[in-house]
């Protein structure tokens, strides 16, 4: 969005041969973040190096584009308000390609973000009673190399007024209902103890960096905001576990760890001893 942006006004400045952006009134307000744009458009080859001119390869760039909007350069486009599913999870991503690959597991996903992790684990915990849920966003960035802060204040004024707005016309067509009662809490497994010491140990052992014990943490879905990864790997992990036996994903732990050691003996001892537990209480 701010590149474009950007691109624009170079445009009509070099084409035109009028004055240099630098001293243009308007290029505070059609591009704040002058700074990182010059940076980027130096780095491809679209500006001469450490010069607020047009290379051959930007002039080009520009005469194409001019080319194909011959009846004036478009402005920006109006805001819309887009229905579809959203991608949530409990971690901030910078990656071009994410969308490609969430589409392929959902063809439909029109948006990622995290806040709303905390909300949909909510509605997951309390399905049984069918708690409804909605989530409301303002586009800030597309999740790739060029997401910054630049549109954090519209968006969220945009995603409060579009949900004031959506209840104010939807309100009275949902019946007033007493929240449910929350499930009942999930017993923590009782383990051997052998069984724990295992538990204990062996993640110490195999997973002993601190990245790799925050990956084993995401990628089963714990609250990781809840966990302290300070000190040693024994006490890192003895943090993980808690939460996991809090969040009745102690079994989730130790077969996402099995993933990745398939043929470790201690970690298959352990997930006998869980999984008995899970199908005799049903622990998760």
């Amino acid at each position: 969005m701010h590149r474009t942006r950007c691109e624009q006004l170079a445009k009509r400045r070099f084409h035109a041969r009028e004055q240099s952006p630098i001293d243009t009134v308007d290029r505070k307000v059609r591009c704040p973040n002058w700074g990182t744009v010059l940076e980027r458009l130096w780095k491809s080859g679209d500006l001469k190096q450490s010069q607020v001119v047009l290379s051959k390869q930007g002039g080009k760039r520009i005469d194409e584009y001019l080319l194909l909007h011959l009846d004036g350069i478009p402005g920006p486009t109006p805001f819309r308000t887009h229905v579809g599913t959203l991608a949530t999870g409990n971690r901030v991503v910078e990656d071009v390609a994410v969308f490609d690959r969430l589409s392929k597991s959902m063809r439909s996903v029109i948006g990622l973000e995290m806040e709303a992790f905390a909300i949909g684990a909510i509605s997951e915990a309390w399905s049984t009673n069918k708690l409804r849920m909605i989530v409301m966003k303002g586009v800030m960035d597309f999740a790739d190399g060029e997401k910054n802060d630049h549109f954090k204040s519209f968006a969220s004024r945009a995603s409060a007024e579009c949900m004031i707005q959506f209840l104010r016309e939807n309100l009275d067509s949902f019946e007033a209902k007493p929240l449910p009662p929350p499930p009942p809490p999930v017993p923590p497994p009782v383990l051997e103890p052998m069984a724990i010491a295992k538990l204990r140990q062996v993640p110490v052992r195999l997973f002993e960096s601190l990245a790799q014990a925050r990956i084993i943490a995401d990628d089963v879905g714990l609250m990781t905001g809840s966990i302290d990864f300070s000190g040693s790997a024994d006490t890192f992990w003895q943090a993980i576990i808690k939460q996991a036996r809090r969040e009745s994903k102690l079994l989730h732990l130790v077969e996402e760890a099995r993933r990745k050691y398939p043929q470790e003996p201690d970690l298959q001892a352990v997930h006998q001893s869980l999984s008995e537990q899970s199908r005799n209480s049903g622990i998760g």
